[in-house]
C-alpha cells in the first residue's frame, strides 16, 4: 500500500545533502525564481510593444494557474519515475516554452507560450523542495531554508535589475532567451546530481481527472473575472457560460476528490485545524505577494515616470525583502524549534504596509520603497512558517502530500490574487471620467507609460494613481483576512526526526 511504503521510508539518521545534489537543487530553485522576479517589471514594456494591456496581468496568471495545476501531478510523477527523470523533463519543457515566450508576436501568443512555460515551472521548485522534505528532518530544514532564502534573495537583486535593463537597452525578449543557457547548465548538473538519490518504492496513481476539474474550472473563472475588468457585462451570456461552468466543474472535482483513492488535493488533511489555516493563510499571503509585485512596477512607470531600468532598482526593496524574511524565521525556526511567533508577526505587518502604500504619495520612490520592504520582509516570513508548521501537523506518512498542498494553494492564491487586483486595476482606469471613453486602453496606458504633454498627460497619470491606490487598499483585504485565520494557530514544538518522503 502507498501509506505503509512511505512509512517505511522513514529515514532514522539522515546525512546531509550531498554537494553535488545541494548544487543542482539550489540551480533548480534558482531558475524559477528568476522566472518570477524578471518578468514583472518589464510588463509595460511588453505591453506597449505588443499592443494589449488588457492582456497584461494574464502574462503572469496564465503563467500561475499552469504552474499551480501541474504542481501537484510532478509529486505523482516523482514517485512513478523518480525525481531525475521529472525535474529534468520539466527544465526541458520551461527551456523550449521559453523560447516560444521570446517568439512571441502578439500577446495572446505571449500568455499561450507561458501556460507552457508554467507546466514546466510547476516542476522546478516543487521537485527541489521535494528532494529536501526526502532527506531533511524538520527541526534542520531551517538551515536549508537559510540557502534557499539565499538563491531567492540572490533572483530577487538580479531579476528584476536584468529585467528593467534587458527591457529598456535590449528587448524585453531577451529577458526569456536568458532562460535557454541557464536552463541547459540546471539540466547537465540536475541529471548528474540526482543518480545519487535512491528510488522510491511508491507507485501511485495520478489524479488526472482531478487535474482536469480543477484546472478547467479555475481557468474559467479566473477569465470571468479578467472580462470583468475589460468592461464585460456580468449578465453576458458568454460571461454566464463562464462562471456556472467553472463553479460547476469546481463542485464536480471536490466531490470527485472525496472519492477517489489517491486524490490530486488531499481534502482529508484540511481535517487537521494547523494544516486548514496555514493553508488558507497561505494562499491569502501569496495574493497580496504577487499583487504586490505586479502593481509596484505598474506605479513606478505609469505615476513616478521612472524607466523600466531605474524603476528596476526601487523593486530591489521587495525583491530582497521577502528572501530576507524567510532567511529570518528560517534561522528563528531553527534556534527556537517554534513557528507562530514569526508568523503571527508576518501576517500582522503586511496589511498595515500596503495601507500606507496606498495612502502616500505615487511620485515618491523613496517612500514606497521603505515601507515595501518592510512588506516584502513580512511576507516572506510567512511562506517557510506556514510550511514547517504544515509539515509538522501533518501524518508521518501524508507529509510529502501535505508539502504538495501548500504549494497548491499558495499558487492558487497567487493567480486568483493577480486575475483579480489585475480586473480592478482595469476597471478602475476605465472608469475614471479623465479617461476618453473612444480611447483604446493601450493607448491609456501608453499615455501613462511615456507621458504626453499637457493636462491630458496629467489626467491620465492622475486616473492611474488612483486606481493603484484603489487596487494597493483592495490588496490588503486578504492579507487581513491572513492574520485573523492563522492567529490561533497551534504553536507545538517542532520535530526532530526526519520524515516521510515527499510525494
Amino acid at each position: 500500500m502507498p501509506q505503509a511504503s512511505a512509512a517505511s521510508s522513514i529515514r532514522p539518521d539522515p546525512a546531509p545533502l550531498p554537494p553535488l545534489v545541494m548544487a543542482g537543487l539550489m540551480l533548480s530553485i534558482l531558475l524559477g525564481a528568476l522566472e518570477q522576479n524578471i518578468v514583472g517589471i518589464a510588463l509595460p514594456s511588453i505591453s506597449l510593444q505588443l499592443r494589449g494591456f488588457e492582456w497584461m496581468a494574464w502574462v503572469i496568471s496564465a503563467y500561475l494557474i499552469a504552474q499551480t495545476i501541474s504542481t501537484p501531478i510532478y509529486g505523482r510523477l516523482g514517485d512513478l519515475y523518480g525525481r531525475r527523470r521529472v525535474l529534468a523533463g520539466a527544465i526541458l519543457l520551461f527551456v523550449l516554452a521559453s523560447m516560444a515566450c521570446a517568439a512571441a508576436r502578439s500577446m495572446p501568443e505571449l500568455v499561450l507560450a507561458r501556460v507552457l512555460q508554467g507546466l514546466g515551472g510547476g516542476g522546478l521548485v516543487t521537485t527541489a523542495q521535494a528532494v529536501i522534505a526526502d532527506m531533511v528532518p524538520l527541526r534542520e530544514r531551517g538551515r536549508y531554508q537559510g540557502y534557499i532564502s539565499g538563491v531567492w534573495a540572490f533572483a530577487g537583486a538580479v531579476g528584476p535589475i536584468a529585467g528593467g535593463f534587458i527591457a529598456h537597452w535590449l528587448s524585453w525578449r531577451w529577458i526569456f532567451w536568458l532562460n535557454l543557457p541557464l536552463g541547459l547548465l540546471t539540466l547537465a548538473i540536475i541529471w548528474r546530481a540526482l543518480a545519487l538519490l535512491p528510488a522510491s518504492e511508491r507507485r501511485p496513481r495520478i489524479d488526472f481527472t482531478g487535474a482536469l476539474l480543477m484546472g478547467g474550472g479555475t481557468a474559467a473563472l479566473l477569465v470571468a473575472v479578467s472580462r470583468l475588468g475589460q468592461g464585460v457585462a456580468w449578465q453576458a451570456p458568454d460571461q454566464l457560460a463562464l462562471t456556472l461552468g467553472g463553479a460547476l466543474a469546481i463542485a464536480v472535482f471536490l466531490r470527485h476528490e472525496r472519492r477517489t483513492a489517491q486524490p490530486l488535493l488531499p481534502l482529508g488533511l484540511l481535517a487537521e485545524p494547523t494544516i486548514a489555516r496555514c493553508n488558507l493563510g497561505l494562499s491569502f499571503a501569496f495574493a497580496a505577494l504577487m499583487a504586490v509585485g505586479l502593481l509596484l512596477p505598474l506605479r513606478l512607470q505609469m505615476v513616478a515616470g521612472l524607466e523600466s531600468d531605474a524603476a528596476s532598482l526601487w523593486m530591489l526593496a521587495f525583491s530582497l525583502g521577502v528572501p530576507l524574511g524567510a532567511f529570518s524565521a528560517g534561522r528563528y525556526m531553527l534556534r527556537s524549534g517554534h513557528y507562530r511567533p514569526a508568523l503571527r508577526l508576518g501576517m500582522a505587518l503586511v496589511p498595515a504596509g500596503l495601507v500606507l502604500l496606498a495612502l502616500m504619495p505615487g511620485n515618491v520612490p523613496l517612500a514606497s520603497a521603505m515601507v515595501v520592504i518592510v512588506v516584502g520582509a513580512a511576507l516572506g516570513a510567512q511562506l517557510p512558517t506556514s510550511l514547517v508548521a504544515v509539515q509538522n501537523a501533518a501524518p508521518r506518512d501524508q507529509v510529502g502530500i501535505a508539502t504538495a498542498l501548500t504549494v497548491f494553494t499558495r499558487l492558487l492564491g497567487g493567480a486568483v490574487g493577480v486575475a483579480c487586483l489585475g480586473a480592478i486595476f482595469l476597471a478602475l482606469l476605465k472608469a475614471s471620467p479623465a479617461v476618453d471613453a473612444g480611447l483604446q486602453l493601450s493607448d491609456v496606458l501608453s499615455g501613462a507609460v511615456a507621458p504626453v504633454s499637457g493636462e491630458q498627460g496629467a489626467a491620465l497619470r492622475g486616473a492611474t494613481d488612483h486606481a493603484l491606490r484603489i487596487s494597493f487598499l483592495v490588496s490588503a483585504l486578504p492579507s487581513l483576512a491572513a492574520l485573523f485565520i492563522v492567529w490561533g494557530v497551534d504553536d507545538r514544538e517542532l520535530r526532530a526526526r526526519p520524515v516521510a518522503k515527499a510525494g
